[in-house]
């Protein structure tokens, strides 16, 4: 699905634009996704597993705009992206298209000015207005600041999976398994 261009204010007062990426975005993609990943190992690819090509990026992104169901959004401020969240639904089969699942990533030099927030709400409201009933997470559990923010719009935490992640160094950590009803 598309997200048209829209305007919204920042906890410190700035306008930051969001949107639906377009194919054109596929270069600034594969550098924010290698930045962010870089930033922290609380998401999922470590930066040398961003390896993808534009015509690979162009191809994901086309298809995240092509599927009615499917929401990726891109913050943009000073005309380089600094947040982006994707929504796409566990399954088609019956018993489980009621449910979505998240993920969103913030650039460093941009945390704690509401960016994550801002894209969290407008999601759930898009969830909630193409039919979804329930949406979902994963999260790292000594990753406090994203679950505060989560549990702060209204998510609960449903369960967690042991030892989910295996960082480089060999430490594990568990998945806490977050969910709203919308």
């Amino acid at each position: 699905m598309i997200l048209p261009l829209e305007e919204h204010q920042l906890k410190n007062g700035i306008t930051c634009q969001i949107r639906s990426p377009i194919e054109e975005d596929a270069q600034k993609f594969m550098e924010y996704r290698k930045t962010t990943n870089s930033e922290t190992y609380f998401l999922l690819r470590y930066p040398e597993e961003v390896n993808f090509s534009i015509e690979q990026a162009e191809k994901f992104l086309k298809e995240y705009s092509e599927d009615e169901k499917a929401l990726l959004i891109f913050v943009f401020l000073n005309g380089e992206i600094a947040g982006s969240i994707s929504l796409r639904g566990v399954s088609n089969m019956m018993k489980l298209k009621h449910r979505a699942n998240f993920g969103v990533m913030v650039r460093k030099k941009y945390w704690n000015l509401g960016i994550g927030n801002l894209l969290i709400t407008r999601m759930l409201q898009i969830a909630k207005d193409t039919g979804y009933e329930q949406v979902e997470l994963g999260v790292f559990e000594n990753n406090e600041n994203a679950i505060r923010i989560y549990k702060k719009i209204g998510f609960e935490e449903w369960g967690r999976v042991r030892r989910a992640f295996k960082l480089k160094n060999g430490n594990y950590y568990d998945e806490i398994i977050m969910g709203i009803m919308l």
